[in-house]
């Protein structure tokens, strides 16, 4: 998974430089809904990743009605990866904090996979628990130099993260200059992923 995640990056990146240069989508403010860094990120994958399987609003069964679905999920019969996606706009430090109950209900739902693999056909011929299970996180973040709140606070965690990255975890950001009316922004997508099994 954290091989083919570079290349994934590079892709992902392209598509949001390419998108961010044609047309700013937003009125008035730094803000794009997340549903843009899921769908971005798996057709960036869904190019590079043959028979990819995508799905958004992936159903979790026992959860209650806040967390009763994954933003996407994502399963490489091939690699025997499957990938439990999460996205977030980091404002305040309530969203930065959302993450980790993210994590940790994408952690709970690693330990109980049967509610996941149930509901598959055994279509790569293998067991599905012979799949790793990783958790991804897709978050986005706006800063600009001088900048002191959750969003700085944010950036901070995910770049020192970034440089201790793990045999089991890898954390990567991108960073595009968007030219605002009162200060020079940063729009910053951060993909940080861990295996959970």
């Amino acid at each position: 998974m954290f091989i083919k995640l570079n290349s994934i990056k590079e892709e992902y990146e392209k598509r949001y430089r390419n998108r961010l240069s044609i047309c700013y989508p937003s009125i008035g403010s730094t803000g794009f809904q997340e549903r843009n860094q899921t769908s971005n990120f798996l057709a960036a994958a869904e190019s590079l990743v043959p028979n990819l399987f995508t799905w958004f609003e992936f159903q979790v069964e026992g959860a209650k009605k806040a967390d009763n679905h994954l933003d996407a999920i994502a399963i490489d019969f091939g690699a025997k990866e499957i990938w439990l996606i999460e996205s977030k706009r980091i404002q305040t430090e309530k969203k930065f904090k959302a993450i980790e109950s993210d994590r940790k209900r994408m952690t709970a739902l690693a330990n109980r996979p049967e509610t996941i693999f149930d509901r598959f056909y055994e279509k790569s011929g293998v067991p599905f628990d012979e799949f790793h299970i990783y958790g991804l996180t897709l978050a986005d973040v706006w800063n600009y130099e001088g900048q002191r709140d959750a969003r700085q606070k944010a950036y901070q965690y995910y770049l020192t993260k970034s440089k201790d990255a793990g045999a089991n975890s890898r954390c990567l950001i991108i960073e595009i200059p968007i030219k605002g009316t009162h200060h020079q922004w940063q729009y910053r997508l951060i993909i940080d992923a861990k295996r959970l099994k």
